[in-house]
């Protein structure tokens, strides 16, 4: 006795019956529900190990959501297909693409393999399920896989929902936990320009910028301030606590741990209301550990680009290069401008008036990728190959594509990159003036202590160089500081010394009416602010003391001569007007950086050149013990 009952998608007397529209897209909406919560298990199992993961707190649900749009959107190009080739949604090939695909994902996770052959073995799991449809097992399989991804999804929206309502009532516990501020206390505005050098920008103790120049006409500015390192992270570090980056625990590889107070942690002790609002997904989110001290800290973005990055998949596409100029587009999908950091600052500041706020702002936009104008979205030169560049895409990063080899351009490349670079900055420049603006409109700004620098410089082919982290010239390490005291506009100050941005916690509580020996380093106000017939210019300037180490995950593919491959640390001391560098293998340069700011003459090859170096090298035996 036959049945009427008809023969299921997956049944032995159905494996090559084409599956309806309808079937096809069920059958991947789940395997992409089964596929993000298999790597929403690894991301977890990642974090709850220590791995320093780069994805949203929202990484629940963007994963599982990124690989379900995957998934569907390869049902969707199989229904395209199939309108010519109706075996393309034949049971079998539908499963053995979507099982493939989702292997490919999972193994995608693992650096130490290589796509092509996680590819590879993808394909033939993908085969192999394939020829299982028709048996026993997968009809089985198929009755449960619906329900089953069904269960799964509403597990992973509830924890999604939970997630951004434990942010919400932990942001307002924060709040509630915080004293009674004094009366009468300034808020505190703190702007990193990421990535903003002062070469070019600033010159004759003028900027070159409309808008930092305006402000540097009503506040204090300093020409010659100097990061504590060459990167993001051990920079903001060091600023945020007042140790020089060798004494703090953060490297490429961890973030910065509680061991030392950070700036946000004093303010909000004395009822200062905290956030963070942050561009920079690579090394500012809470995962480095900067945003310690913060009631609210804004990192990554809550857009489609931040769930495509999410999943293994999506970071991977994004940084294919090829796919990368095919598209035209090459920034990173996650990007943030300095206009949407601003807004939800804005949007921040608007609430909970009644205290005074500590608000950190980092802009990106002058990070590369940068296009000048004229080749707006490709990084691909006129008469370049595409295979002459690489990408940089690390595990839980999803980087955009970028000009790896910049030391092979030729000197007409050059100039359209660092074009690039320029606009970008007077582009930055344009958001800070917007900003403040909108701050004097409300009738914030006279109580505001705002503290404007960069994190560090960025490199354009001094010494065959580019970018950053790669060296401690002058380039990577001399940045604006721009400071604006609470109280309105003042005649213009210019600090000629040498400072360093280690010392930005204890000016601010200077700034503020408090003691500045609550953090190391000491305050800057006395450089401007003297009692009697006291001279600024009398007070002793800083020796900046710069820090990097090697290990990146980008050095393996830099040529043996840059600096920082040099052994596995390299240490600079700038003063007023030497710059020394001593380097991972024990060689040494010192530059008289006054009279030579392209430090183009190395004085310690001199013949005279110990009594010139040895004051640098005691100071490094004393204060660093780093010989």
């Amino acid at each position: 006795m036959t049945s009427d009952r008809p023969a299921e998608p997956i049944g032995s007397d159905a494996a090559v019956r084409p599956l309806t529209a309808g079937q096809t897209l069920r059958l991947a909406a789940s395997a992409g529900v089964l596929t993000g919560v298999a790597e929403v298990l690894w991301v977890s199992t990642a974090i709850s190990v220590g791995v320093q993961v780069r994805l949203s707190a929202h990484y629940v649900w963007m994963v599982t959501a990124a690989d379900v749009l995957f998934a569907v959107a390869v049902a969707l190009v199989l229904l395209a297909l199939s309108r010519w080739r109706p075996r393309a949604r034949s049971p079998r090939v539908v499963a053995g693409v979507l099982v493939g695909l989702a292997v490919w994902e999972l193994l995608l996770l693992f650096e130490s393999l290589y796509p092509a052959a996680g590819a590879v073995l993808a394909a033939g799991i993908g085969v192999t399920a394939a020829r299982m449809v028709g048996k026993r097992v997968a009809r089985t399989a198929y009755r449960m896989f619906p329900m089953a991804a069904l269960g799964l999804a509403v597990i992973v929206a509830w924890l999604g929902v939970r997630m951004t309502l434990s942010l919400h009532a932990s942001d307002r516990a924060a709040l509630r936990a915080l004293p009674v501020p004094r009366a009468d206390t300034p808020n505190v505005l703190l702007l990193i320009l990421d990535t903003v050098r002062a070469k070019g920008l600033l010159a004759d103790g003028r900027y070159t910028v409309p808008q930092l120049q305006c402000l540097a006409e009503r506040g204090v500015s300093f020409e010659r301030a100097m990061a504590p390192a060459p990167w993001t992270l051990p920079s903001h570090a060091s600023m945020f606590t007042g140790y020089w980056p060798n004494e703090l625990s953060e490297r490429w590889d961890r973030g910065l741990d509680a061991t030392h107070p950070t700036l946000a942690e004093a303010l909000a002790r004395r009822g200062y209301r905290t956030g963070g609002f942050v561009a920079n997904v690579l090394w500012t989110t809470r995962a480095t550990g900067l945003g310690r001290g913060f009631v609210t800290y804004d990192d990554y973005p809550v857009n489609l680009g931040q769930v495509l990055l999410s999943s293994s998949l999506g970071r991977f596409l994004a940084g294919n290069s090829m796919l990368r100029k095919l598209a035209g587009h090459h920034q990173p999908l996650n990007r943030r401008s300095a206009a949407e950091v601003s807004r939800a600052f804005l949007a921040w500041q608007r609430q909970h008036d009644d205290r005074p706020f500590f608000a950190f702002l980092n802009f990106f936009d002058a990070h590369e990728p940068t296009f000048p104008p004229g080749y707006s979205g490709s990084l691909f030169w006129p008469g370049r190959r595409w295979t002459d560049f690489e990408h940089f895409a690390s595990l839980m990063v999803g980087e955009a594509a970028v000009i790896r080899d910049k030391w092979t351009q030729s000197a007409e490349e050059t100039d359209i990159f660092a074009s690039g670079y320029d606009a970008a900055v007077r582009a930055v420049d344009a958001e800070v003036g917007s900003l403040l603006d909108e701050l004097e409109r409300r009738g914030v700004l006279r109580n505001t202590v705002v503290v404007i620098t960069s994190d560090h410089g960025e490199q354009l082919g001094e010494h065959g160089l580019f970018e950053h982290n790669n060296s401690l010239y002058l380039p990577a390490l001399h940045v604006p500081l721009l400071i604006l005291p609470a109280g309105g506009r003042q005649s213009p100050i210019s600090v000629p010394q040498v400072v360093s941005l280690r010392n930005i916690p204890a000016t601010v509580l200077d700034l503020i009416g408090e003691s500045p020996n609550e953090f190391p380093g000491r305050s800057l106000v006395p450089l401007w602010r003297t009692s009697g017939d006291g001279d600024p210019a009398a007070v002793a300037g800083d020796t900046a003391f710069a820090h990097l180490v090697g290990g990146y995950i980008g050095d393996d593919g830099r040529p043996s001569w840059y600096p920082v491959k040099r052994g596995r640390e390299m240490f600079s001391l700038t003063t007023r007007r030497h710059h020394y560098i001593l380097s991972g293998d024990g060689s040494e340069e010192l530059y008289d950086w006054q009279n030579d700011p392209a430090e183009s003459v190395n004085l310690a090859g001199r013949e005279d050149a110990d009594s010139l170096v040895a004051p640098f090298r005691g100071t490094l035996d004393a204060m660093y013990r780093v010989r």
